[in-house]
């Protein structure tokens, strides 16, 4: 079993690359006032998610499918790195005929993809995939992706991964002034761009960086295979 992903962040790690995780301090306001922060945060999330300009949830779709929020079971059964090839039209262009969900309907199980395609020298490529779970604290005012892997290969073998081995923390995060979403943790920066659905299912697309070097795409996706 190789843990090819962590090797990278510790190489980073050496080599003084490290990232800024965001962080928050509950108050100590009373009830009310904490009531009305959530409230205002939630109608942040609407009107921002209404106005951004790459793609992310212009407006609320007309019908929310129920089969897009079933947990998944966070196994390798339905697992497919051949599912995430579609991703790579999406980089040109979205599907005509696509909507946009508002931010709060993110919020759920996903099945993501990590596929750095930037390496040091001496490593080949690494793509990982496996489950996402995307929250919102609205009390601390963050989005939260938690990734549970189980698959990963570096373009000659593919191993098994789990939450035990890999560990990664909880990646938190918001809104940036251009109307992506960007998360940090782990050593590591999330952003994600686009979030819509087509067909069936929904989509994120984004990229994710482990320094100014190492970068690749961040995909989730979840709905009718």
């Amino acid at each position: 079993m190789k843990k090819l992903f962590i090797c990278i962040l510790i190489l980073m790690m050496i080599s003084g690359c490290s990232t800024n995780q965001a962080a928050s301090t509950p108050n100590n306001n009373s009830e009310q006032e904490k009531i009305e922060e959530v409230t205002k945060f939630d109608d942040t999330l609407k009107k921002e998610s209404q106005t951004v300009s790459r793609g992310l949830n212009i407006e609320p779709a007309a019908e929310t499918d129920p089969e897009l929020y079933t947990r998944y079971p966070f196994n390798v059964t339905d697992l497919r790195f051949e599912n995430f090839d579609e991703f790579k039209y999406f980089l040109n262009a979205i599907p005509e005929g696509a909507v946009y969900p508002i931010v709060r309907e993110m919020e759920g199980e996903w099945k993501y993809n990590i596929d750095l395609y930037n390496l040091p020298p001496n490593f080949s490529r690494f793509c990982e995939i496996g489950y996402a779970d995307f929250e919102i604290d609205y009390n601390r005012e963050l989005l939260l992706i938690t990734l549970h892997p189980r698959l990963a290969h570096n373009g000659y073998e593919m191993w098994e991964e789990s939450d035990a081995e890999v560990g990664y923390e909880v990646f938190e995060g918001g809104f940036e002034d251009n109307g992506t979403l960007k998360f940090s943790g782990n050593n590591a920066i999330i952003v994600i761009d686009n979030y819509f659905a087509y067909e069936g299912r929904e989509y994120t697309t984004g990229e994710i960086w482990l320094s100014e070097e190492v970068s690749g795409y961040f995909w989730m996706y979840r709905g009718q295979e």
